[in-house]
């Protein structure tokens, strides 16, 4: 070794062989070069088991290789975690590049490599999620959920398959009576799809649920999932644009109420929770002047980004179910129900979800045009189903 090249503390060239093992085990055996995860024990051609993978230093060996510069002082270059487990290919692509993948760039990916292998060897098989999404165009747009955000989201459970069960409504560009029919009637096939080999969807005995769509065809998708099996809902977030629900801060309260007598028979449910609706907007929509219910947040005024934590959506649960009973108590005759939600989309497949079909009264779903105000778009607790 010349005076130029001498390590960056006097230590022997090898890796101890325990410190190989233990990198080896952190890395699950595969590449933790960002995007590759190339399993490093099996030939990718012919299969056969072997050691494919290097070790490689993110702060170089020699005080003139890649990154030597990156840190002054010494190191331990041999410990693990100076290390990272990579193909050929990646390793080779590192060393070429120092200035493209400094010693920073190269930690963040240990780190997420080896937080994710550390998590999904965690897991055990009663944690298998069958992924169900539900997608229709958003302002004209479909709105796609890239899978790691899945992955993501769903963790400590994992899915039961990569490809999930998708419900794809985005080749129906109508928005008026026709798409609403034409969706419902996606809507309960492929949930009949879904539920088809029984109460174990694909062994997982629990459901996923992402899902983008008008708020009526969200209320009808909870409606036909019923509560077959055990599902989590998810809340896409607008400050981070991911799915993974928050965990610091104070869940929200609710509050419902009667806020108008009607002079009539019919009888309006106002969700205030996204945005105000007000019940000027719900007489405009129907014919008669109805008795009014709200539930609303508590101490706060209604706002898009409220729903942060789980424990939001399961506490509208209880509360709109404790609502519906108060509602049939008050009107027992009462056979259909005129909804009117400003809500995030979770909330819109849990309003459909708790529904008991042979005792809650035929939801009449509204949803807000800007031109034509309130406009009732579908029925959801009543249907012949095809």
């Amino acid at each position: 070794m010349t005076s130029e090249s001498k390590p960056l503390v006097d230590v022997s060239r090898h890796i101890p062989d325990k410190t190989r093992v233990m990198l080896a085990i952190e890395a699950g055996g595969r590449c933790e070069f960002a995007g590759c995860n190339d399993f490093l024990f099996e030939h990718h051609v012919t299969l056969r088991g072997g050691v494919f993978g290097q070790d490689a230093h993110i702060i170089a060996y020699s005080e003139i290789g890649p990154r030597a510069a990156d840190e002054s002082g010494t190191v331990e270059v041999h410990n693990i975690s100076n290390l990272l487990l990579l193909c050929p290919g990646c390793h080779k692509q590192i060393d070429d590049e120092p200035e493209r993948f400094p010693v920073d760039v190269l930690r963040q990916y240990k780190l997420a490599h080896e937080t994710r292998i550390r998590l999904v060897t965690g897991l055990g098989p009663d944690m298998r999620t069958e992924v169900v999404q539900l997608k229709a165009n958003i302002a004209g747009q479909p709105v796609g959920i890239p899978a790691p955000h899945v992955y993501e989201a769903v963790a400590p459970r994992y899915p039961a398959d990569t490809q999930g069960f998708v419900i794809d409504l985005t080749n129906l560009h109508c928005e008026d009576g026709t798409f609403y029919a034409s969706a419902e009637k996606v809507i309960r096939r492929k949930v009949d799809q879904l539920f088809a080999a029984g109460i174990d969807v694909k062994g997982a005995r629990h459901l996923s649920v992402f899902a983008l769509a008008p708020i009526p065809m969200l209320v009808l998708f909870g409606a036909a999932l019923g509560n077959k099996v055990a599902a989590d809902v998810y809340q896409r977030h607008r400050d981070t644009e991911d799915w993974r629900w928050k965990t610091g801060g104070e869940p929200v309260g609710y509050g419902f109420k009667k806020v108008k007598n009607g002079s009539a028979s019919g009888v309006a449910f106002i969700l205030s929770l996204s945005g105000k609706v007000a019940v000027d907007q719900v007489e405009g929509a129907m014919s008669s002047s109805p008795t009014v219910y709200e539930l609303t947040l508590k101490d706060q005024e209604p706002r898009p980004t409220y729903l942060r934590l789980r424990e939001d959506l399961a506490r509208f649960g209880v509360v709109y179910r404790q609502a519906l009973a108060v509602i049939r108590a008050a009107h027992p005759a009462l056979r259909e129900l005129a909804v009117f939600p400003a809500v995030p989309a979770p909330v819109a497949v849990v309003i459909g979800r708790e529904l008991l079909p042979k005792v809650d009264p035929v939801l009449l779903v509204h949803d807000f045009d800007k031109v034509n105000g309130f406009q009732q778009r579908v029925k959801v607790n009543a249907y012949d189903p095809e």
